[in-house]
């Protein structure tokens, strides 16, 4: 780790002092146990209803289903998901870019508590959140785009991460593992008076990586505050966290021995009001993401001046209006958001320096930034909801007015439920995307960007079926996309350097399907628990463009899921799980930093494993990643861990 790193003494110290103050005086509060079972969604955004309602359905992942996976991260968690492809160059959630259904990684919406907390910068930080996989208790997957509900960054699906639902007044973990790896998490809740909620989450880890310069170290800060009385509820948050990482081969294999870190920094107010036919709702936030890329960790060549250095700011207001009528119910929201950087590389030239003057520690520390960029956006959105008998009908219109520039985006959603068991929803939706701030402007030995690059567009058709009932729930889905401007990095024959640039059309068609199967009603036994399965599949019909594709037309075109849950003794529970993918498209291969020849991606067989004992308040965890020992690439050129266990205990009041 380079001397202006966290250090572990530092991080392990604030860990302990933090643990310390969460340990005081707390009560005892039993913890409510769910089902693991594929749920309706019941995501309330922004616009004050669930998606059940809205006529969409969703995927819906509970704590205690995400306990009992072979899964330690978020990024790990989601990757059992059919349609979602989760391409790490780093893990523990270092950096993981987020496909849904066959989008970039830039084309999703990431929501914290159904804040947007999606980064302008780029979505490369996507899971750069202020919060650990530890204290995530819920996290909700809207596959197709949902710009008519959240905005234009819902290009192909939107995920929200829910905390503030664990009632325990504390849990803590400790786990360490190959690698090098070690690990300490805790949280608390605890009330003060009779209406105000507290939840408190702290986490740090660490490990030498699975290969030169893939050494890592984190830490995690969050408090979610809530306050209800009647029908008024407050919700207010505050989080911090950084992490650095050796990232070999990240961003380029001609220079390897890259280093990154990353630092964000959020806050956000949220209120409801609840005047019978008529809600009220409205939030104000903040987030603030630091990042240092070195190209060179250590001796860097004689035209090597500089590392890049970005504090990128987002600051938003929001405002919404719901009123029930004979007819249903309108809703009228808006939401302003300024997106802004300040970098020594990204953004426009500036004849003033700008110093970095955090009162935390962060990434760019002392940077001083001589480059500027911002951009105002106003999303006003009307929509009516029509429920007749077992019909919902949802149309929408979304307004986005961005510096000077207003465009529209229409949507609608047609629920039926057919009965108790079955229901099936069809939705076309206008989405949109603007370019990241490094789409725009980033330049370096092997990229060049382009200032000029317009929004991506998309229409999207989808059609969904549930299905469940007491031993099964499944969902299946088709789904037509036909995008234009689609933005990638590209290389054309006979160069050497990556540009951004618009595709012209990109239709994009897909199938997917997932089951659940309660084994233990099934076979009326304690041994089997539940078994899940999916499969997705992808196809682009334009993929034959005269050009390598960064990121566009190398998507996974078969994804199988499967994962098993038994109980073999009292208190244990052994889950087995994994997938197999085939993904669209190759790499040049490097060696020792040289091109030797373009490849196809191999497919890939990943499955992981995890047991865990509970004995009295203590559980014991043992968790393997990759058992068979695969070597495995989700970019080209950088390899991801081969067999990996940790070993763990936690303690639950």
């Amino acid at each position: 780790m380079t001397n202006n790193r966290l250090s572990f003494t530092f991080n392990f110290a604030v860990l302990i002092f933090v643990l310390t103050a969460l340990c005081n005086g707390h009560g005892v509060y039993a913890q409510e146990k769910d089902t693991i079972s594929l749920n309706e969604v019941v995501l309330k955004t922004h616009l004050g209803r669930t998606f059940k309602k809205e006529g969409k359905l969703t995927r819906l992942i509970t704590r205690s289903e995400i306990e009992s996976l072979p899964v330690q991260t978020l990024s790990e968690t989601l990757d059992l998901l059919p349609a979602l492809d989760l391409r790490q160059r780093g893990m523990s959630d270092l950096q993981t870019d987020i496909s849904i259904r066959g989008g970039t990684f830039n084309q999703n919406m990431v929501l914290l508590n159904g804040i947007n907390v999606t980064n302008p910068h780029t979505g490369h930080n996507t899971l750069s959140l202020p919060v650990s996989f530890f204290g995530v208790d819920q996290i909700e997957v809207l596959k197709g785009a949902g710009g008519k509900l959240y905005g234009y960054n819902a290009f192909s699906g939107a995920i929200n991460f829910t905390t503030g639902l664990n009632k325990s007044p504390l849990q803590v973990e400790l786990m360490g593992g190959d690698f090098g790896f070690k690990s300490a998490q805790a949280k608390t809740y605890f009330e003060t008076g009779n209406k105000f909620e507290h939840h408190l989450m702290a986490g740090y880890q660490e490990g030498d990586g699975h290969q030169e310069n893939t050494d890592f170290e984190s830490l995690n800060l969050f408090y979610h505050g809530k306050y209800q009385q009647n029908k008024t509820q407050f919700d207010w948050m505050a989080g911090y966290a950084n992490k650095g990482f050796g990232a070999f081969n990240f961003y380029t294999p001609r220079f390897s021995n890259q280093f990154e870190e990353v630092t964000t920094q959020f806050a956000a107010i949220k209120w409801s009001q609840d005047l019978s036919k008529l809600q009220l709702n409205a939030n104000i936030y903040g987030l603030r993401s630091n990042d240092r890329f070195e190209l060179f960790r250590e001796n860097p060549p004689t035209w090597y001046t500089q590392h890049n250095k970005h504090q990128t700011d987002v600051v938003a207001a929001h405002l919404g209006v719901n009123y029930t009528s004979a007819i249903g119910k309108t809703s009228l929201h808006s939401e302003w958001r300024r997106e802004l950087i300040n970098s020594n590389v990204l953004g426009e030239p500036q004849t003033s320096v700008k110093e970095d003057e955090n009162l935390f520690y962060t990434a760019t520390k002392e940077a001083e930034f001589n480059h500027f960029f911002a951009r105002n956006i106003l999303d006003v959105t009307l929509a009516h909801q029509y429920n007749w008998k077992d019909l919902t009908l949802n149309i929408g219109l979304k307004s986005l007015h961005v510096e000077g520039v207003t465009k529209f985006y229409p949507g609608a959603d047609l629920g039926y439920k057919i009965n108790r068991s079955n229901y099936v929803v069809a939705s076309v939706n206008k989405s949109m995307r603007l370019p990241t701030f490094t789409d725009l402007f980033y330049k370096g030995p092997t990229q060049i960007s382009n200032p000029n690059l317009r929004a991506e567009e998309a229409i999207t058709y989808d059609l969904t079926y549930a299905y469940k009932n007491k031993i099964l729930n499944a969902q299946a889905a088709v789904f037509y996309r036909d995008a234009k401007n689609l933005i990638d990095w590209t290389l054309t024959p006979g160069e050497e350097v990556f540009r951004s640039m618009n595709i012209s059309e990109l239709g994009s068609f897909g199938v997917e399907v997932e089951t659940d199967f309660n084994l233990a009603l099934m076979f009326e036994t304690e041994f089997l628990n539940n078994l899940r399965v999916g499969y997705s599949y992808l196809d682009n019909a334009d993929a034959n463009e005269d050009f390598e594709s960064t990121y566009a037309f190398d998507f996974l075109k078969h994804k199988l899921t499967a994962n098993l849950v038994i109980s073999p003794l009292e208190n244990m529970q052994w889950s087995i799980g994994g997938f197999y993918q085939k993904r669209n498209g190759g790499y040049q291969r490097f060696v020792n930093e040289e091109a030797t020849g373009f490849v196809p991606y191999d497919d890939v067989i990943t499955l992981n494993t995890k047991i865990s004992y509970k004995y009295k308040k203590l559980t014991f965890l043992l968790d393997v990643f990759n058992i068979l020992d695969q070597d495995a690439f989700d970019y080209g050129n950088i390899l991801l861990p081969g067999r990996w266990a940790k070993f763990g205990v936690s303690f639950s009041l």
